[in-house]
């Protein structure tokens, strides 16, 4: 059964690769500098079989997105403020390109969720704002429920609260029994 834990040293890093460059680059180069300074949390889909062995991985961190950017229909609804308000990152998502299609990147990405809500009960966060990579990974955002902060935007937002409706309608299950 795959895992996810947060990024160390015995994980073989330098041996992923997903087909995109900045993401291959970022996890080979910046990663580790990037946990070291905190400046982001990283975290790797793993296999029980081979637990160095990175599957896919994704990062967190803290942000502050301007009230108005959160789309109307969301913040008028929860009468959020037009100043900026803290939010969580998720800065990068990637899956190798041997496991595409195998439920990994949904796996992270249900993991960054939970991760996020479970961190906003203690350090506020309205939502967690996502720059997809391009325009054909937008739907699969969408799909988990993520909004665009306008109409020709590759920024999409999800709200705290829908994540926590998420996870209490068992979502975590429904995954784990896919992958």
């Amino acid at each position: 059964m795959n895992h996810v834990e947060p990024l160390n040293s015995h994980h073989k890093h330098l041996a992923f690769t997903s087909g995109n460059d900045v993401l291959d680059r970022y996890l080979h180069e910046i990663a580790y500098q990037a946990k070291r300074k905190s400046l982001a949390a990283i975290f790797v889909a793993v296999g029980e079989d081979d637990p160095a062995t990175i599957l896919g991985y994704y990062t967190l961190s803290s942000h502050m997105i301007e009230g108005l950017d959160i789309p109307d229909v969301l913040r008028k609804t929860r009468k959020f403020p037009s100043h900026r308000v803290g939010a969580t990152l998720l800065g990068r998502l990637a899956v190798a390109v041997h496991m595409r299609h195998k439920g990994i990147g949904e796996l992270l990405l249900i993991d960054a969720l939970k991760q996020a809500h479970e961190v906003s009960r203690a350090v506020a966060s309205t939502c967690v704002v996502v720059d997809a990579i391009d325009e054909a990974v937008v739907p699969y955002y969408q799909r988990f429920g993520f909004v665009r902060v306008a109409p020709d935007s590759r920024r999409l937002v999800l709200m705290m609260d829908t994540i926590a409706q998420l996870f209490s309608h068992g979502v975590e299950a429904q995954t784990q029994e896919s992958i």
